[in-house]
């Protein structure tokens, strides 16, 4: 974390964040938008001190329930047809009858699901899951839920943004849980 971001506004230190690269952060913007027929806003709903700037800039009353009510604010805000969520923790199928509920512009919701041992339930309400495993695809679809892989990918625009990554032969780059991956372990 930078400490100079504790000063900058919403905007800045959300740009802040997505500069840094973490995971694919400012990458689904930067594509569907250049496709020319999609409007994003991407939030970073468990990034605390980023999603309370909004709050804060936005006059968001909040409880102790803080991330859901910046969320629904930003949903209110953005009025969104289709969410599309990579948090799988924080978010779940009675979120989404109150966000189809509270929202009628939300028409869809796809979900992320990289782990062979999710429970599918999770995702009750999404209309497609997307995975990059072919096993976990099967499992969606044998439930009779839509799921397409989406592959992992490098954004290649990395290598000029972090000169200094360059200078590594061998990388690793993803998780090790040891509950999850043994494994790679």
């Amino acid at each position: 974390m930078h400490p100079e971001v504790e000063s900058m506004d919403y905007e800045q230190h959300k740009a802040s964040f997505e500069y840094d690269s973490y995971a694919e952060v400012g990458f689904w913007k930067r594509y569907l938008e250049a496709a020319g027929a999609y409007q994003v806003m991407e939030c970073y709903i468990d990034y605390e001190s980023l999603q309370r700037k909004w709050a804060l800039e936005h006059k968001v009353s909040l409880s102790s329930q803080w991330l859901k009510d910046i969320l629904d604010a930003q949903i209110e805000s953005f009025a969104p047809d289709v969410i599309y969520e990579d948090d799988a923790t924080h978010l779940d199928p009675a979120w989404r009858s109150m966000v189809r509920s509270r929202f009628p512009s939300v028409r869809r919701f796809v979900a992320w699901d990289g782990y062979i041992k999710s429970d599918i339930s999770r995702f009750d309400g999404c209309e497609l899951v997307l995975t990059c495993v072919e096993g976990i695809r099967q499992r969606y679809l044998s439930r009779g839920v839509r799921c397409e892989i989406l592959p992992f990918g490098f954004e290649s625009g990395l290598l000029e943004r972090h000169p200094d990554m360059n200078r590594y032969q061998t990388t690793f780059v993803g998780n090790i849980i040891s509950e999850i991956h043994t494994y790679r372990l």
